[in-house]
């Protein structure tokens, strides 16, 4: 059976809309068991992330195959087919292994190179794996995408920078607080990119730095590994008063900080208030970033 990769990815689509097409933990057993209801489809595995979702299905054939893997997207996220019409691509058989191949590498990536999407490959196809979507073509596939990930990482310096996603960031917070010394720096969120926003910034001389987190303990843990501060989320609006910097990298599936949070932080300020939001969906609500004194 041919394989046909379809989907959707920031270079073509607005983050609003792959913000309702993120696959959350819950989702996928659905989306699996509606993909493989669909004759065309004999394996299917989905790559959901911060900005990609794909379907990979071993196919009967590349129209019967391209409108069941739409369909599945589509009636597994609520989204209409034509509102991904535009931005939806395809690719068939070598150029499917090629697309996986150069994502896998962090080729794709809007970062070049970026790390995170190496893991991303492989945990997508673990989980297809266990809720028996994926079978030989898919595990041959997904492999062979992690093999060449690997080796290009290993072979060449595209992933030497395993913060790639903050240092832009913070290049960008840079230039708008006129430096980053000794700035007061709050991170929203307790994972893997919160870890690597501390670290990052820490070496950049930042100064103060707050941890906040759903879960008071995973906040701790971050702040004691890094020599930060920390709190619960419920200390949001008073940490976002005085911070110069916030960084927003939580696993919610809504809106962490909303509008009128940001509205009294930036209340008598007369700094700029910096917000880098690097989670999707967004953390931040969007109508913040019309307010005067937020970049």
């Amino acid at each position: 059976m041919p394989i046909l990769a379809l989907g959707i990815s920031h270079r073509r689509a607005p983050v609003d809309l792959l913000e309702r097409l993120a696959f959350a933990d819950k989702d996928f057993v659905k989306a699996y068991r509606r993909g493989l209801d669909h004759g065309a489809i004999h394996e299917i595995a989905i790559l959901s992330t911060c900005n990609r979702v794909e379907a990979y299905g071993s196919v009967s054939s590349y129209h019967a195959g391209f409108q069941a893997l739409k369909t599945t997207l589509c009636e597994s996220r609520d989204v209409s087919p034509d509102e991904i019409a535009e931005p939806l691509y395809s690719h068939y058989e070598e150029q499917a292994a090629e697309h996986l191949f150069t994502v896998a590498a962090g080729l794709d990536s809007m970062v070049l190179g970026e790390p995170q999407i190496l893991s991303q490959v492989r945990d997508a196809h673990g989980r297809a794996e266990a809720e028996g979507a994926s079978g030989p073509q898919l595990t041959a596939l997904f492999h062979g995408a992690a093999r060449a990930g690997r080796r290009v990482r290993r072979e060449t310096a595209i992933g030497a920078a395993p913060d790639a996603f903050i240092e832009a960031g913070a290049g960008l917070a840079a230039e708008t607080l006129g430096g980053l010394t000794d700035r007061r720096v709050l991170v929203v969120g307790a994972g893997q990119m919160s870890s690597l926003a501390v670290r990052h910034l820490r070496a950049r001389g930042v100064g103060r730095v707050r941890v906040i987190n759903r879960s008071v303990e995973r906040a701790r843990a971050l702040a004691e590994r890094t020599g930060a501060e920390h709190g619960a989320l419920d200390a949001l609006p008073q940490a976002l008063a005085r911070a110069d910097l916030v960084v927003s990298a939580t696993g919610s599936a809504g809106i962490v900080i909303h509008e009128q949070a940001m509205s009294d932080a930036i209340a008598g300020r007369t700094t700029p208030l910096f917000v880098l939001d690097l989670a999707v969906p967004r953390d931040v609500n969007p109508c913040a970033g019309s307010f005067p004194a937020f970049d």
